[in-house]
């Protein structure tokens, strides 16, 4: 006999983190469209953008386009690489310190697209803003910090 517990828990966490994809990916498609984040109608999305590799300065010139997007920060520990991407996104702000970008007043969304094993951190520190996110997959590469950022999401969106 096999033991399907682990493949069931297993499950039943992919059904979780689609289910918060999903309800994320609905709140980013809004702020994309020219919705509020944050209640204030006058206010431009503002999008933080942490991991300025190839993904990040693909995502960080598809927002520099979008009408909605007044305001682009970009946190890249490399700094050769960050002054590429901010050049080319025309960056307002630019730090290798992912907390700092965060934690600025104007950010109403982030984007996660560092490497994968680091993408648990700016994740944990946007919810406890209770920002949108749009985070590139996996969530995190082990699944004890998967749960971790599961619930980290889930108590971000109550």
């Amino acid at each position: 006999d096999v033991d399907l517990r682990p493949v069931e828990g297993a499950v039943a966490l992919l059904d979780a983190v689609l289910a918060v994809a999903q309800r994320q990916a609905q709140g980013l498609l809004g702020l994309l469209q020219g919705g509020d984040v944050l209640g204030g109608a006058d206010r431009a999305d503002q999008l933080a953008i942490v991991g300025a590799g190839r993904v990040g300065l693909i995502r960080g010139e598809l927002a520099a386009r979008h009408p909605s997007v007044g305001w682009i920060g970009v946190c890249e520990k490399i700094p050769e690489r960050a002054k590429f991407v901010a050049d080319k996104v025309g960056a307002d702000f630019v730090t290798a310190d992912y907390r700092e970008l965060i934690a600025r007043p104007e950010v109403n969304a982030l984007i996660v697209s560092t490497d994968e094993h680091l993408h648990v951190d700016p994740i944990l520190a946007a919810c406890e803003r209770g920002i949108p996110m749009l985070i590139e997959k996996p969530l995190a590469t082990d699944l004890g910090e998967s749960q971790m950022v599961m619930d980290a999401l889930e108590a971000a969106l109550r």
